[in-house]
């Protein structure tokens, strides 16, 4: 009797084993390259994917390629049964999380195989949606950025960083805007950072263009909002003065100076929780909200009160270029970058591609994966090796291969040259 219940512990103490050494990579950063990331993660398990869920309320491939966080298992090259679980949320952020460090909340293994709703996944696998929350607070050992680490307040020395792409952004602004408005300069890109508002006619060159116009837009965990500040020549440090659009049904009702307190839309990395500093924390959210037609918008203080009454108003933002394709099909505007402009879609055009490759279109910044410590750990070495070579032919319409450009830059918003 005794010998079978020693040998009924040890299997027991096996097993558990066995469970606690699953195999798990957690990666983390940048929003803008949510698309790309997963759509190499897909291709680096390939035939081997047996299973994934996701956060959202859509069971299709966009939706899986457009939510904040995923998991994926299955057979991955090098290393055998492996969960990869990404939680996007900004670049700053994502760097952040590396070099404070600071654990990022992932759905838990179990998202896997209970709740949700179950659909027929990429490479024929059932997948799931829609039941889990994003609540398992671990390290991640990986994080995507849009900017260099140094755009950021914190100690990047345990950091190694590897150039994967170049991600683009492009200005965008709201449904039923002027058909005068075309451009935004850096000019003009600096002015409406610092005073949060100008008259229309500062950007289109014609007095017959009364109306203001806003300017909304990510917080500053974001590398959006990093590149656009450092290639607009603002300052990646220097407090905006944004506003926060209301929008339903397709319409602007109300546009507020950035309210404090504002939760996960506050901005924290460089000056705190500032009137109009804060910013949303997702792109998708300004996607949507670039689609609000704006005949009678209640403008407000910071703290809620009106300002006026209601009256036409417009608002642009700077968006990823997926995310412009998003706000564009639904009716916003996407506008040139100091004379050169992109037409968003689901890929990027030739035409396009060679206007980025050779440097006449400047609004973009080179997406980064780092990774802290090193990669002693098999799974960590095999995510590495499999990203690293699937991104070129993954990056999709989040920008370009560094393969094929024909010029670089050294630092965010720095000089573009051969």
């Amino acid at each position: 009797m005794k010998s079978k219940l020693i040998l009924s512990g040890l299997a027991a103490m096996a097993f558990a084993a066995s469970a606690h050494a699953q195999v798990v990579v957690n990666v983390t950063g940048a929003n803008a390259f949510r698309k790309a990331a997963v759509d190499t993660i897909l291709a680096s398990y390939g035939a081997g994917l047996t299973g994934l869920a996701h956060t959202g309320t859509a069971g299709t491939l966009a939706s899986l390629q457009g939510t904040t966080s995923s998991i994926f298992r299955g057979n991955f090259p090098g290393v055998g049964d492996m969960i990869i679980r990404c939680t996007f949320t900004g670049s700053v952020e994502g760097i952040r999380d590396l070099a404070v460090p600071q654990n990022q909340v992932f759905l838990p293994a179990s998202a896997l195989s209970a709740g949700g709703t179950t659909y027929t996944g990429p490479n024929s696998v059932t997948a799931r949606y829609g039941a889990a929350a994003a609540n398992d607070s671990a390290p991640a050992k990986f994080a995507f950025s849009d900017v260099y680490a140094t755009s950021s307040p914190y100690d990047v020395s345990g950091l190694t960083d590897t150039p994967i792409g170049v991600i683009l952004f492009v200005p965008v602004a709201n449904k039923g805007v002027s058909a005068n408005l075309t451009n935004v300069t850096t000019q003009a890109y600096r002015a409406l950072c610092g005073s949060g508002f100008q008259k229309l006619s500062l950007l289109t060159g014609v007095a017959a263009d009364s109306t203001n116009i806003y300017i909304t837009g990510r917080n500053d965990l974001s590398g959006t909002r990093t590149t656009q500040l450092a290639e607009g020549a603002y300052g990646i440090s220097t407090p905006m003065q944004q506003w926060k659009p209301t929008v339903a049904s397709g319409v602007c009702s109300a546009l507020q100076l950035w309210p404090t307190g504002d939760g996960t839309n506050a901005s924290s990395v460089w000056n705190g929780d500032i009137a109009g500093n804060g910013g949303f924390n997702s792109g998708g959210t300004i996607a949507t909200a670039l689609a609000g037609t704006t005949l009678a918008v209640q403008l407000k203080s910071a703290t809620g009160a009106n300002i006026g009454t209601p009256k036409a108003v417009n608002y642009l933002s700077v968006t990823s270029f997926a995310d412009a394709n998003t706000a564009v099909t639904n009716g916003a505007k996407a506008l040139s970058w100091n004379g050169v402009g992109l037409t968003p879609a689901s890929s990027l055009s030739p035409t396009d591609t060679s206007k980025v490759v050779n440097g006449a279109y400047t609004m973009w910044g080179y997406e980064h994966l780092f990774y802290s410590g090193d990669l002693s750990a098999t799974e960590d070495q095999a995510f590495y090796d499999q990203f690293t070579g699937n991104i070129g032919a993954n990056i999709g319409s989040a920008g370009v291969s560094i393969d094929v450009m024909n010029v670089s830059r050294s630092d965010d918003g720095g000089l573009v040259g051969p």
